[in-house]
């Protein structure tokens, strides 16, 4: 519940991110939340340091809420993304089941209706289907013809009970696909907000470290907690390649320049 209240809070500030400055997430957003969580718990002994060198204690008091958000944001993405994967699955499945009878009902009917050129023509032909609408309706279409010419089918030893069985199948198809359908369309729960609340809070994330990066250059068990984990295992194995390969992270052959860490060479701040 504290979640969902504090995405509700955050949403005016979370809407009004312009378009061009959202940012996707470069880790794993359960991560980047975790690093958020011990960035808020780490920076509680430095906060008389944070506040004097520029950081608002406001912002630094938004921090758990922008965390929350975040975290009800991505809840939310991930239960709409499960729901269009099985409403998807589910139409899928469904349709397979239907289209099988389908093309063995079609089957029959070619060899009932083989001295009827008109009724043959009528017939559809899955390489015509150009969409799942048209698929569904033929369905139906099926099921219409073969009730028009009983006498035919039964004559060819054709079960007609078949016949309600593909129109109700067809009616379910087609419901499943607009269920599917609706649930693409959906807006509940989607990236874009999760986007919009990671930018949010990463804005102030990445301010807290610069400030700590700052504060704390020459004190190396402070500074370990103003730096992203991910960043710098991630910038360890890279640097590891690149010496296998004779490549830096660029792509250069060539050795990258060792220099201090600072707000400005930071990747976390660069590239998040």
């Amino acid at each position: 519940m504290k979640n969902e209240q504090d995405l509700q809070d955050m949403l005016p500030q979370i809407e009004s991110i312009l378009s061009r400055d959202v940012m996707t997430p470069a880790m794993p957003v359960a991560t980047f939340l975790q690093e958020a969580e011990d960035l808020n718990a780490w920076m509680q002994g430095d906060r008389a340091l944070l506040e004097a060198h520029g950081q608002s204690a406001e912002v630094l008091d938004s921090l758990p809420a922008r965390i929350g958000a975040l975290r009800e944001a991505e809840s939310e993405w991930s239960a709409a993304r499960y729901d269009r994967e099985q409403a998807q699955a589910d139409y899928e499945t469904m349709s397979t089941q239907a289209f099988d009878l389908f093309a063995g009902i079609v089957r029959h009917f070619r060899y009932a209706f083989r001295k009827n050129a008109a009724l043959l023509a009528r017939l559809p032909y899955a390489t015509a289907w150009t969409n799942d609408a048209d698929r569904i309706q033929d369905l139906n279409n099926v099921a219409v013809m073969g009730r028009e010419h009983v006498d035919l089918l039964e004559a060819a030893g054709f079960d007609t009970a078949l016949l309600g069985q593909l129109a109700s199948m067809s009616d379910a198809v087609a419901g499943q696909y607009a269920l599917a359908r609706e649930e693409k369309a959906s807006g509940r729960g989607s990236k874009a907000l999760r986007d919009r609340a990671y930018t949010l809070l990463k804005a102030v994330v990445d301010e807290i470290r610069a400030a700590g990066r700052f504060l704390f250059w020459t004190d190396e068990a402070r500074l370990r907690g103003y730096r992203s984990e991910y960043t710098r295992k991630n910038r360890q194995k890279t640097d590891e390649i690149g010496a296998e390969t004779g490549m830096d992270a660029a792509g250069d052959v060539g050795t990258a320049a060792s220099t201090p860490e600072d707000a400005s060479s930071d990747p976390q701040s660069a590239s998040l």
